[in-house]
């Protein structure tokens, strides 16, 4: 038998136990055909079943679903995108009641018809709560494991996230596609603080994205609930396979579980190899996203810090499948720009700062924070700017790194104390010290012309490459 082979039979038996446990919760049909490839068998025993999820290692793409005994809960449903053209599987016939009996122990939402792949949206299925006007889902943000069981089934993508760029939303999606196929939450477990500033704090490299924000930005890929688990020295001693069973099986209860290449679990850190057993054991399947490229780049967080203190922005950008942004709380600065014609708004910003300089921007007023702690833009408004990056050396000695956005559209009124996005499009000069105010009134004016260029040429290039549905550009490979 080849290991692909195996590893679907260890992954079927170990889930056909656990669908006993999982009946109340289960996005699985049990008893019922699963439309999902070519071939739907019911009512086939355990032996010629066996073999109907497969598990491709590198790819790891789960392209079977459910398996169930045919003695324990009466009939099995397999269904393969792939399924192996030999040997022949011989159809039995399912016992009736079997077969009513493993219906009935659906959830309730199943079967009352609960949108799902059978589904092709539009108005709910009759007989189902319609939600009020305007009201809209979220994501759920769970501080810790604990309160989970209503994600059993569910396919979690585990990482830091720091940034949420273009590899991080392939795992996002990843998850999303697997959770769809069991009609399941999609779910992102991720670790608070960066386990580096616990294990190695002198070490530990600067923050892309601040939490609340990171939990934006996972909101807006389209997840369904956002665990963050407290990393701290105790947890830090976790075992892989505790964090295995424990975490992933017991507590989560997840189906899927999505992972990076480089990724690795337990105080051993142990690699994806390793985490595949372990997983194969729980009847949890495992799929491994290898590096994703734009332009030629390897996309990690480590490179877009290096763009970003480089202060090359735009390479930046591409990583991230976004500009880079930083927030912070307007604060009340010493009043210069505004006698020399160039009114600012002064800030102290969250979050990796690119090399000091001069760049075009675009600023978000308004930004706020919910009550679960995400960050939201919604009703913010939107003005292009020029910033300075720096310590201000014309007008003052070593003084401290400060941000300066001056925006074109701003009506003028006060923002001291309203938070506010900075997203950095471009970078336009280095600072440096000028001779006199009258100096740096002039290469500000031009500093304002040349940031208008640079963001209306971005406008243009934005829009040749807009994202398609799932936040990608089209550069991606």
């Amino acid at each position: 038998m080849s290991g692909a082979r195996r590893d679907g039979v260890l992954v079927a038996k170990a889930r056909a136990a656990r669908l006993r446990a999982w009946a109340p919760y289960s996005g699985f049909r049990v008893g019922a055909a699963v439309r999902a490839g070519r071939r739907t068998f019911t009512g086939a025993n355990v032996e010629n079943a066996s073999y109907g999820l497969t598990i491709c290692a590198e790819r790891a793409a789960v392209v079977a679903a459910v398996l169930a005994g045919a003695r324990d809960l009466g009939a099995v449903a397999v269904a393969s995108d792939t399924v192996p053209p030999t040997p022949p599987l011989r159809r039995l016939p399912a016992d009736p009641r079997r077969v009513r009996g493993a219906r009935a122990a659906r959830h309730p939402l199943r079967r009352a018809g609960l949108p799902g792949r059978d589904h092709a949206g539009g108005a709910p299925p009759a007989g189902l709560p319609v939600p009020p006007a305007g009201a809209e889902a979220g994501m759920r943000v769970l501080r810790g494991l604990e309160g989970t069981s209503s994600l059993r089934g569910c396919a979690v993508a585990i990482g830091n996230f720091d940034g949420v760029h273009l590899g991080h939303r392939r795992l996002l999606e990843t998850a999303r596609a697997r959770a769809a196929t069991h009609r399941t939450p999609s779910v992102a477990l991720t670790f608070d603080p960066h386990p580096a500033r616990v294990l190695r704090p002198r070490m530990a490299p600067p923050t892309l994205t601040p939490l609340p924000r990171k939990l934006e930005l996972l909101e807006e890929a389209g997840i369904d609930v956002a665990v963050v688990l407290p990393f701290d020295m105790p947890y830090a001693a976790t075992s892989a396979v505790d964090f295995v069973k424990r975490d992933l099986c017991a507590r989560l209860g997840a189906s899927d579980v999505v992972v990076g290449w480089d990724f690795t679990a337990g105080h051993e850190r142990a690699r994806v190899d390793a985490l595949r057993e372990m997983l194969l054991a729980c009847g949890i399947g495992l799929s491994v996203i290898q590096p994703v490229s734009a332009d030629g780049l390897t996309v990690s967080s480590t490179k877009v810090r290096e763009f970003l203190l480089e202060g090359n922005v735009e390479a930046a950008a591409v990583l991230l499948g976004r500009p880079h942004d930083v927030e912070a709380v307007v604060e009340r600065g010493a009043g210069r720009g505004r006698a020399i014609g160039f009114a600012t708004a002064n800030l102290r910003p969250e979050g990796l700062l690119p090399a000091l300089g001069v760049y075009a921007a675009r600023v978000r007023l308004g930004v706020g924070l919910r009550p679960d702690g995400v960050a939201h833009g919604e009703g913010a408004r939107t003005s292009d700017a020029v910033c300075n990056l720096g310590v201000k050396p014309t007008v003052e000695e070593a003084g401290p790194v400060g941000l300066e956005a001056h925006l074109f559209h701003h009506d003028g009124s006060d923002l001291y104390g309203e938070r506010i996005r900075v997203e950095f499009v471009g970078r336009i000069r280095a600072e440096r010290r000028f001779p006199s105010l009258e100096a740096l009134r002039t290469q500000i004016a031009a500093d304002v012309v040349a940031a208008r260029e640079l963001l209306a040429r971005a406008s243009g290039a934005n829009a040749e490459t807009a994202p398609n549905s799932e936040g990608l550009r089209p550069r991606v490979s």
